[in-house]
């Protein structure tokens, strides 16, 4: 039976190649028509793909190089019902954002870091070299470099940025709040005891302060990024979870095929066969949380009792006895009475060996 379910994977590949180009083309699709791409568009579009794939998968077409009944309807509508209610959700990973400048703001914050640093090096080189002319030439390639990578690396790093506006936006508080009131605020007299060092205390000085502070927040706005969706990483995204969705749905359709066609004599192929039951204890056993794994982990098991398997606890044998053979294959030499040690359980179902366990002599 096994066997057999590799066949129809072989035979399904190209049609399934085929499914999983189409649902995705039509996911991107969907979301590059919104207005904006955010996870819950990414959802509901997936959400609709998924419908529509499982309605190519439960086609009579499909459906019928699977199993030769796809054309009676009962057999057809047994099988969707079997099958959706195994299904799971189609979840495509949100590609992660990329932060990056505006292409303006690369060219504000070069044109701004030169104009400054011409203003600064004229005079500066004036004074100390009388070259006045090379200092406003120098100070705008420098001034220009130092703001574009001042700014780039402000880009990079959010939280210091933040931090900068911040301290700029708090100085502006504490100037307006001395020209209030600087006699009942004692946090204002000691700005004012700080500020009056550099730029004086008139009211004309406070208010170039102010200036000041606030062309410093609008400059750092330059540096403030957006987040650029990879569409390329969301291609590839919506491509490889609709290729294993529907591989691991073939599996599902594949194994209901098995249950259904397992025939009364066919002892192997009937006991083997997984009941949907089962299959779908083990579907929620590999979608549960880390912290909730051990309880499903429990249901797993007593679905599996339910089938009919039987189950077993402990590795240590005991020992061998010939009855052994029927339910294990021995791995080296053992004889009658020596101590063994299980490798490998058998899966037994209503009291038939389905597949022997593997078991070894114990030493030392």
């Amino acid at each position: 039976m096994i066997e057999n379910r590799n066949v129809h994977k072989i035979h399904l590949k190209e049609d399934l190649n085929v499914i999983a180009a189409e649902g995705s083309s039509q996911i991107i699709q969907s979301v590059q028509a919104a207005d904006a791409l955010t996870p819950t568009v990414l959802s509901s579009a997936s959400e609709t793909v998924q419908s529509i794939l499982c309605d190519r998968m439960l086609s009579e077409e499909f459906l019928g190089k699977i199993d030769s009944r796809a054309q009676d309807d009962n057999f057809r509508r047994r099988t969707a019902f079997e099958f959706r209610a195994l299904l799971i959700p189609l979840q495509i990973p949100f590609p992660e954002p990329v932060l990056e400048m505006r292409s303006r703001s690369w060219a504000y914050t070069g044109c701004l870091g030169a104009l400054l640093g011409m203003l600064s090096g004229g005079p500066l080189l004036h004074y100390l070299l009388d070259m006045r002319d090379a200092g406003v030439i120098l100070g705008g390639a420098a001034g220009s470099l130092v703001f574009l990578m001042l700014v780039g690396y402000l880009v990079q790093h959010p939280r210091i940025l933040r931090v900068v506006q911040g301290a700029f936006g708090a100085a502006t508080i504490l100037e307006v709040a001395t020209m209030a009131g600087a006699s009942i605020n004692p946090l204002s007299l000691l700005w004012g005891r700080v500020t009056k060092y550099f730029t004086g205390r008139g009211l004309l000085h406070r208010i170039k302060r102010i200036g000041v502070y606030l062309a410093g927040i609008l400059v750092l706005q330059l540096a403030v990024p957006r987040a650029r969706i990879r569409w390329d990483q969301l291609e590839s995204n919506t491509r490889d979870a609709v290729q294993s969705w529907l591989s691991y749905h073939l599996n599902i359709l594949l194994l209901l095929h098995q249950k259904t066609t397992a025939l009364p004599g066919d002892t192997e192929s009937h006991n083997s066969a997984l009941p949907a039951p089962l299959i779908s204890s083990i579907q929620k056993l590999s979608l549960a949380p880390t912290d909730q794994r051990s309880a499903v982990a429990e249901e797993v098991i007593q679905e599996y009792k339910n089938s009919g398997f039987s189950t077993f606890h402990d590795e240590s044998g005991g020992t061998f006895e010939n009855s052994l053979y029927e339910q294990y294959e021995i791995l080296g030499l053992i004889e009658q009475g020596d101590p063994f040690r299980i490798l490998e359980h058998p899966v037994i179902k209503d009291g038939q060996v389905i597949k022997k366990g593997r078991l070894t002599k114990q030493r030392g």
